[in-house]
């Protein structure tokens, strides 16, 4: 018998109060309070900055932008606390029997206005600037809204309070987990590269040279960058940086983004319950990602569109890896899955890869080092065409996946009143 036409008892019907509900209110309250304290204080602080100090823009902005992001992620926990107090008061929940999202192409449109009145305010010099914060939280919040739309337009639904569970978890949860692992990460790295200079004895006396420099060079970033360049196109170090961001960051992301797959293992209806949630948890991680990386009033619609970009990234290879845990937890077999986590490291770390190359030859002007071989110095200049490609073979790629999904999701049965009434949630 095919597994979708009969859907798993998601939790027992005996279960009337169940505490995960109370669980995800309470700790949505919690982020939501530190995420508005937090917003709160960096708005108040930069108004005291400018108010005893004459007007600066960009050091106004320095403040704002950031306490515009967190104000607005704070707002975006509030569904969950009501949501997760509504399961346990037994209030009247609604139930989404499919997804339904504005259009694509007007998200699109709204977009691009969004870039280009937000690109007018981030050069004027007047007081009309401080109007931006509203326009930077459109401009990280729409593409995610955008390619979310792309992703699951249509498909089933399901109650709300799942919905919103999944958004969090890759919102507030995953990052959590994911900042603690790369954490450790980064200092097992640094150990083994530590161990590695100390059995060469000429390279301990560079680095404490280069370290006393530094020191010396602290409060002039300039002068910094300076003494760092040389070293910037050493091989091992490019090498090693290489290695973290484009191997051991999506190794570690990529199994942690799809959290609320995780969580809801047992209880979702197969491939289509994991492309969605996982979508959603992607979709979160996204958000929270772009909001935190681009608060800088410098370049505002440059970074704004580079952003952007990386949210298709997030929600493509959550989605996949998604359906795939959903898949190998029902049938028992686990290749697709590890085939999913290979194709999801290779899409993260490609993408981090080629920035990483970019960024690295635009710091020691590539006519040094590792930047004096032809195949690295091309790869380099061509990494950002390579990047725009990755990121029009993911969107195709998601709009596919998405399609073949929408074809899966036929055989399931949509959640009755009666399932959604004893589901379990995040």
């Amino acid at each position: 018998m095919n597994p979708y036409h009969q859907t798993p008892p998601l939790t027992s019907s005996s279960d009337s109060r169940p505490w995960y509900s109370i669980i995800q209110a309470f700790s949505a309250g919690i982020a939501f309070l530190l995420s508005t304290a937090l917003g709160v204080f960096l708005f108040l602080y930069g108004l005291w900055e400018n108010f005893i100090h004459p007007f600066d823009a960009a050091s106004l902005l320095s403040f704002w932008l950031p306490a515009s992001a967190f104000l607005f992620l704070g707002l975006l926990f509030l569904p969950s606390v009501f949501l997760g107090l509504g399961k346990w008061f037994g209030w009247h929940l609604p139930i989404l029997q499919h997804f339904k999202s504005p259009s694509p192409l007007l998200l699109f449109f709204l977009f691009l206005v969004v870039v280009l009145i937000g690109n007018q305010l981030a050069n004027a010099t007047s007081f009309m600037i401080t109007f931006l914060p509203v326009f930077h939280v459109l401009g990280v919040s729409l593409p995610v809204a955008f390619f979310l739309s792309l992703a699951l337009h249509n498909l089933p639904g399901q109650s709300l309070q799942r919905r919103w569970g999944a958004f969090h978890c890759g919102m507030g949860l995953a990052p959590i987990a994911i900042l603690i692992l790369e954490s450790l990460a980064l200092i097992g790295f640094l150990l083994l590269i530590g161990l590695w200079i100390a059995v060469h004895p000429d390279l301990v006396q560079e680095v404490s040279h280069l370290l006393a420099l530094l020191k010396q060079s602290r409060p002039n970033p300039e002068k910094t960058l300076n003494l760092m360049q040389p070293y910037l196109a050493q091989p091992w170090v490019v090498t090693a940086i290489l290695i973290f961001s484009a191997l051991l960051i999506p190794m570690i992301e990529e199994a942690i983004k799809p959290l609320g797959v995780y969580l809801l293992l047992g209880k979702i209806r197969g491939e289509v319950d994991g492309f969605i949630i996982g979508a959603l948890s992607g979709g979160g991680y996204a958000l929270l990602e772009s909001m935190m990386f681009s608060n800088s009033g410098m370049d505002w619609a440059q970074t704004i569109l580079s952003r952007s970009a990386t949210a298709v990234i997030h929600i493509f290879t959550a989605a996949l890896m998604g359906s795939a845990i959903a898949q190998a937890w029902q049938d028992r077999r686990y290749s697709r899955l590890f085939l999913a986590y290979g194709c999801s490291i290779f899409f993260h770390g490609s993408w981090n890869g080629m920035a990483m190359l970019y960024s690295l030859q635009a710091i020691t002007e590539g006519n040094q080092g590792v930047w004096q071989n032809p195949f690295i110095h091309n790869l380099a200049n061509l990494a950002p065409f390579m990047i725009l490609l990755l990121f029009l073979y993911t969107v195709s790629a998601l709009w596919l996946f998405r399609n073949l999904i929408l074809k899966q999701s036929g055989k399931i049965t949509l959640l009755t009143d009666q399932d959604t009434s004893n589901e379990d949630h995040l």
